[in-house]
This record gives structure tokens, C-alpha cells and sequence, in this order.
């Protein structure tokens, strides 16, 4: 993902926003996903092959 497309995507989620407790929220479940992507991606490498694939 590009700069452009963050700022866009940043911009999308900040109109949804109208109390601390919305960006805390919004920061847990980026936080969140980010953790699983990055979780999956070291098993995977760990594995030698995706979760789903055959071996």
C-alpha cells in the first residue's frame, strides 16, 4: 500500500470518529491485525507453506 492510499484510508476511518474511546477502539483492531498478519506470515515461513495449501 501506498502513502496515497494510507492517507485515504486514514481519512475514510477518521469520519467515523467522534470520541476517544473510537480511536482507542480503531487502534485495538489495527493493532489486532496486524499481529495476526504477522503471526500467519512467520508460520507460514516457520511451515514452508501457507496454512490452507497442501504440503
Amino acid at each position: 500500500m501506498n502513502k496515497k492510499q494510507l492517507k485515504a484510508l486514514a481519512k475514510e476511518a477518521a469520519q467515523g470518529l467522534n470520541s476517544e474511546e473510537d480511536i482507542a477502539a480503531l487502534t485495538k483492531l489495527l493493532r489486532q491485525s496486524f499481529y495476526e498478519k504477522a503471526l500467519d506470515a512467520e508460520l507460514d515461513d516457520h511451515l514452508g507453506y501457507h496454512r490452507h495449501e497442501a504440503k
